[in-house]
């Protein structure tokens, strides 16, 4: 609940319809309890909470990519990399998803990848190619964690590159 920013108080009374008593909030599902939350989940009052946090997270989205100047053919995603996966919730997001002037540039992406159709146009300097790209040999396998470190930390990239 956490991640779709839910608090338990918000549909309490969904969680107690369903079989969850107030002490049982904060304990670890089992499978019988996780078919139980499924119900929460889809209860019609607890899907209009999730859709509410939904819209206005896509309006601060939608507020911030205009402010800094986001627009169709001149701008684009540049990152790490990966699985493409931000890029193609962005474009889902913004209502984009046939968009095909938004592009995304990468350090390296995983053949596990996303598909161009779901994720959008990219290039990238590395493409793991290999059938398992978790092998020894893979390139982005054994340097992944310190990319993703590096990157992730960047208060000040000049500093943090040249450390």
């Amino acid at each position: 609940m956490k991640r779709l920013k839910l608090e338990p108080e918000e549909i309490a009374d969904v969680l107690r319809r369903c079989g969850f008593q107030d002490d049982t909030w904060e304990q670890e599902l089992n499978s019988e309890t996780l078919e139980r939350f499924w119900r929460v989940l889809l209860d019609e009052e607890t899907a209009s909470v999730i859709l509410r946090r939904a819209g206005e997270a896509r309006h601060l989205l939608t507020d911030y990519l205009a402010q800094e100047g986001f627009e169709p053919g001149h701008s684009a995603f540049v990152d790490t990399g990966w699985s493409l996966r931000s890029q193609a919730a962005v474009r889902k997001a913004l209502g984009r998803e046939d968009d095909t002037a938004l592009w995304g540039y990468y350090l390296g992406v995983f053949r596990w990848r996303l598909p161009i159709k779901q994720a959008g146009r990219y290039r990238a300097l590395f493409v793991e190619n290999l059938d398992d790209d978790r092998r020894a040999e893979s390139f982005l396998s054994r340097f992944f964690p310190p990319i993703t470190r590096l990157y992730s930390n960047m208060s000040s990239p000049c500093a943090t590159i040249r450390q």
